[in-house]
């Protein structure tokens, strides 16, 4: 039952995530700096291969700092010692292909060959068939609240290995930010590296229900449209979603969530949402 594990600490693997992370200049733990990291290399890396295989493996405590939101607000970015982001990019590169052929298509945020240009495009499509109308959708406080319990039962749906899923658990304790009063751990930590993913697998769930009640949308990580023809199959659109991410545990913000017409008004990922005029589309050919 641990064979994704048993991948993870393959040293195939192991040497493959050092070579993504080894230009960080984090600190490898609090009591290992990386002068004394790259004294004796191999022996922490065998250290950390032995810890994960045997379950002595316990994450940092994760550095966290405040930085300014664009709406005047300030989000806690989590730093993690470097010891823990290559664990967290072992687990990433074992975990990522096998999540991956099963997340919605018009999904975009954090995915391999796609991203910001992807899911634009995407939206002009869907524009240019008649929809009209969209729901700027913003999810309260998303990172924070993520709760640890929907990405446990997101995360069984994909992954049996009970190592796998024990050792995802205490990375996303060792990073949770809050507890509700009925003591459910919450929150995904920002600026670890197992975070991106995660969301996905927890937010397809909303994927589906917006497929299955048949709204199109395009989602960017946390930041995502609804799209439809009038106002009254947009602000059903709302109601659904609503209810959805209520059942999972998050709510939309109901000062951020708009319903409006297409319009340059309307901003998806920085760029304003309109149709593309032909002269437009001309030049660019």
């Amino acid at each position: 039952m641990n064979a994704l594990l048993d991948s993870m600490v393959d040293p195939e693997n192991v040497q493959k995530a050092w070579r993504r992370v080894r230009r960080d200049r984090a600190p490898w733990s609090p009591e290992v700096n990386r002068e004394h990291l790259d004294q004796a290399l191999p022996r922490h890396l065998l250290r950390l291969v032995q810890d994960l295989q045997t379950g002595r493996y316990r994450p940092g405590a994760m550095r966290q700092f405040a930085v300014a939101k664009g709406d005047g607000g300030r989000r806690v970015i989590s730093a993690q010692y470097l010891r823990d982001k290559l664990a967290q990019r072992m687990a990433h590169q074992v975990l990522e292909p096998r999540v991956e052929p099963f997340l919605h298509p018009d999904s975009f945020g954090y995915r391999p060959g796609r991203g910001v240009p992807h899911a634009l495009h995407r939206v002009r499509e869907r524009i240019a068939t008649g929809l009209d109308w969209v729901v700027d959708a913003d999810i309260r406080s998303f990172f924070d609240q993520v709760p640890h319990r929907g990405v446990r039962r997101e995360l069984k749906r994909f992954v049996r290995d009970r190592g796998l899923r024990r050792l995802i658990d205490r990375w996303l304790v060792a990073g949770s930010h809050s507890a509700s009063l009925a003591g459910s751990r919450r929150g995904v930590p920002q600026g670890a590296v197992l975070s991106p993913l995660l969301c996905n697998i927890f937010l397809d769930r909303l994927d589906r229900s917006l497929a299955d009640a048949g709204i199109p949308f395009v989602r960017y990580a946390d930041d995502f449209l609804l799209l439809a023809a009038t106002r009254t199959d947009a602000e059903r659109a709302r109601s659904h979603v609503d209810r959805c991410l209520r059942r999972m545990g998050l709510e939309l913000h109901p000062d951020k969530t708009r319903v409006s017409r297409v319009s340059p008004r309307v901003r998806f990922l920085g760029e304003p949402v309109v149709r593309r005029s032909r002269a437009t589309r001309k030049r660019r050919q």
